[in-house]
């Protein structure tokens, strides 16, 4: 704590304070953490208080441990106005990213749930989970379907799952620092290309530039694959890289601003 710069300790100590109180308070995580914009949890403050929330103990370290090692060093670098600017902007960014990301796969769901809402046939309701079988357990499903199909009640069934299964899916909260973590793992990048950075259980350093392009490629191949069970938000991340990337190129354009100096 004591290398810390004074921005960074701040953001430090606000996420474990946030993270306490969330532990002791139920309610308080789901009031600040980051909902779909359609949904009755949505409150345009989530915006900004959504990245100081955690949802587990691992969460909270793996981010609080990066922000630990790359904060101050950008910080020293660039001083605090400007840090913590850049933190807030790559926060905002990934979850305005997450947002679009999310409207543009909820939309066409939703649209493929009305139709077998309003046609609940057996051939309708395996289309609509093949084709998204990352909502399904697609084995107990096939073994419902058998089970059941024949049943009067069955109609009823198909629309209550498909309605249920489209309502779960768009209220998911986003919670988390990673996506202004992840931007300052870009900041380091661009400012310390050639820097190797040495890794647990990994032999050989890795330059700077490499490990952001290698976790960048991760990240945008974990969120276009969308893996069943997979529920963090790659591209809300990948959104904090892009933010963060355009704000340094626009400063670098533009190196002389009052507000930061």
């Amino acid at each position: 704590m004591l290398n810390l710069t004074p921005c960074a300790k701040f953001l430090l100590i606000a996420n474990i304070v946030v993270f306490a109180l969330c532990a002791i308070f139920d309610s308080m995580e789901s009031n600040l953490a980051l909902y779909y914009i359609k949904s009755d949890m949505f409150r345009p403050y989530q915006f900004l208080t959504y990245m100081f929330v955690h949802s587990s103990l691992m969460h909270i370290f793996f981010n609080m441990f990066a922000l630990y090692q790359f904060g101050s060093v950008i910080e020293n670098f660039w001083g605090g106005k400007r840090f913590m600017f850049f933190y807030l902007v790559c926060g905002l960014g990934a979850a305005f990213t997450n947002m679009a990301v999310n409207y543009f796969q909820i939309m066409p769901l939703e649209q493929a749930a009305e139709v077998v809402v309003n046609s609940p046939t057996v051939d309708n309701f395996k289309a609509f989970a093949s084709e998204h079988s990352y909502l399904f357990n697609m084995p107990k499903l096939d073994e419902v379907i058998s089970t059941y199909k024949n049943d009067p009640e069955f109609p009823a069934f198909i629309r209550s799952a498909v309605s249920e299964v489209v309502e779960k899916y768009s209220a998911r909260p986003v919670v988390g620092a990673s996506g202004a973590v992840f931007g300052l793992l870009l900041a380091f990048g661009m400012m310390f290309p050639d820097l190797k950075l040495q890794f647990m259980f990994i032999p050989i350093g890795i330059k700077a530039k490499y490990f952001v392009l290698l976790y960048g490629a991760a990240e945008l191949f974990f969120g276009i694959e969308n893996f069943q069970g997979d529920y963090i938000a790659h591209f809300a991340h990948l959104g904090g890289m892009l933010f963060g990337f355009v704000l340094i190129l626009y400063w670098r354009k533009n190196p002389h601003n009052e507000f930061f100096s």
